[in-house]
């Protein structure tokens, strides 16, 4: 099986008689996502263990080497949390860090789209927010895709 569908997707010419439209189309398979249950089956996903460029924790897609710089805590925030004053550290009230706190909506991990981005879904702020990946946020995604390109 596993053969199968990487040479659906080698970009050969995979062409196939279509019943419905009395022709033949080409075929060209590629895996969006699997179900996995396990952390070392992620790479069927091709996100493998968080280290990529754009989902470096497991389960968020952002670019982390964009904002780098935002993300640990800065020195009042640490002195902070070290003594466990987290009510009034972070990135609610922070504007240089958001104290490791990935869910943050400070704009410190905003970052410029990638080559390519569909414009019509970059925010007229011009950058992209951290998204948690979902199932249902990747199938919004390949709808996305599918749509710019058919």
């Amino acid at each position: 099986f596993a053969k199968e569908l990487l040479s659906l997707g080698s970009g050969g010419r995979n062409d196939f008689y279509h019943g419905g439209l009395k022709r033949n189309v080409r075929v060209h398979l590629e895996m969006f996502a699997s179900l996995q249950d396990q952390p070392e089956r992620r790479k069927a996903n091709y996100i493998m263990l968080g280290k990529s460029s754009y989902t470096a924790q497991w389960g968020l897609a952002l670019d982390f080497s964009a904002v780098a710089m935002g993300l640990p805590a800065c020195k009042r925030c640490l002195q902070k949390l070290l003594a466990n004053d987290v009510q009034t550290c972070g990135a609610s009230q922070c504007t240089y860090c958001v104290s490791w706190n990935t869910d943050a909506s400070s704009g410190l991990l905003d970052f410029e789209p990638p080559d390519n981005y569909p414009q019509d879904h970059i925010p007229s702020s011009g950058k992209l927010s951290p998204k948690r990946i979902t199932y249902e946020w990747m199938m919004a995604a390949v709808t996305t895709a599918h749509n710019g390109v058919v």
